[in-house]
């Protein structure tokens, strides 16, 4: 069966691989469309790909490169394989570009069609206990237990999840992809903001602060202080937050450790609050605590962005259950989407922008939150 290339597609390729880390791509082959794949690259991203491959071409035309030649002169980079003819396809499957057992490969065509992961209504309700304060209390201690762990062992890795960025493999290299990847989703923000009336340009919001939650080692940290007035950047995690500070030397930048979780009620307002890829790692009754401290600290018109997974088929968190259970490593949890809307409900804001991305790379339902605290009312 034939498995098409669309430009949605592309993009979802590109973008599952800079979430990882990946920002340096081989295209091919450089056919029909592996010329769309770095167009959309080049133009849509600003990325330069390290080389262009294609066995045909390669012996008449320069730049472009056989596989057996890539594969000698570069390294540390990812395939967009852009095949999409079955015949095409089956011939290069047995080829090198298989054969030579490269983990970085992604066939783009490959890549789920826009919409084959929605939120179907059949799906059953999930079981989330609500918890006292005490408990709220509890549960945040074991995560912090968690990420203070996790910040001494791999502070890297525990931002992004690739096995280049484990402590025995990371060098210089490595940590200037690490936080040159950060860039990217300052673009995200730049670009959503404009995009909802904050500002007509990126200039304009150097009036603007923002607040980053969980700003882990600082992966774009850096970035949004070139934007943005004033950065306060927040982290649980003592190990990560160290990092942080000693490569971030920007003077704009606040860092702030939260050591227990009512220190969430006590950071600055702002005109922007950010978290991606954090709320997620907290229990249901701690990630409602964190969005409804979000929108209380906004200031009047200010806009919270934040991305956090709200349904996973069979999830289920009950609270005796869950301090009962030993608990080590890295942990994945939701919140329910009704809920959001409520505690936006509650203060005073408005969903300008909801969307579902592929940010946990996980069979769940991960949603983009964009939320303007329409009156100021949210004390």
């Amino acid at each position: 069966m034939m498995e098409y290339i669309s430009e949605t597609k592309i993009r979802a390729a590109i973008e599952q691989c800079l979430k990882r880390g990946n920002n340096r791509f081989l295209i091919y082959p450089y056919g029909k469309k592996g010329k769309l794949v770095k167009q959309i690259l080049n133009e849509e991203y600003g990325i330069e790909e390290l080389a262009l491959v294609d066995n045909c071409s390669a012996a008449t035309e320069k730049n472009i490169y056989s596989a057996e030649e890539s594969y000698k002169i570069f390294n540390d980079y990812t395939i967009l394989f852009s095949a999409e003819k079955s015949a095409v396809r089956a011939e290069l499957e047995k080829s090198i570009l298989y054969a030579n057992n490269r983990k970085n490969i992604i066939d783009i065509a490959k890549i789920p069609a826009l919409g084959c992961n929605q939120f179907s209504f059949k799906e059953r309700k999930m079981e989330i206990d609500s918890c006292s304060r005490e408990q709220l209390e509890k549960i945040f201690v074991r995560t912090q237990e968690i990420w203070t762990q996790l910040g001494e062992d791999e502070p890297y890795w525990s931002v992004l999840s690739d096995n280049r960025f484990l402590s025995e493999n990371i060098g210089e290299e490595e940590i200037r992809e690490f936080y040159e990847n950060g860039k990217e989703n300052v673009k995200q923000i730049v670009a959503t903001l404009i995009r909802n009336g904050m500002a007509d340009k990126e200039e304009e919001l150097k009036n603007c602060d923002i607040t980053e939650i969980g700003c882990g080692c600082g992966r774009i940290t850096g970035s949004l202080a070139n934007v943005f007035h004033h950065v306060t950047a927040v982290d649980i995690s003592k190990g990560n937050l160290a990092v942080a500070k000693n490569t971030i030397s920007n003077n704009n930048v606040m860092f702030q450790m939260i050591s227990q979780v009512d220190e969430y009620r006590k950071l600055p307002k702002a005109d922007v609050v950010y978290s991606y890829l954090v709320l997620q790692h907290n229990c249901p009754p701690v990630i409602e605590y964190m969005i409804d401290t979000m929108l209380k600290m906004l200031k009047p018109q200010g806009i919270a962005m934040f991305q956090v997974p709200t349904y996973e088929r069979g999830y289920r968190f009950c609270y005796d259950e869950y301090m009962e259970t030993e608990k080590n490593g890295m942990e994945m949890h939701v919140i329910p989407q009704q809920k959001v809307f409520e505690i936006a409900y509650d203060n005073h804001c408005i969903p300008l922008e909801v969307y579902q991305d592929d940010s946990t790379g996980k069979n769940d339902y991960s949603v983009w939150f964009i939320m303007k605290n329409r009156d100021g009312k949210n004390d």
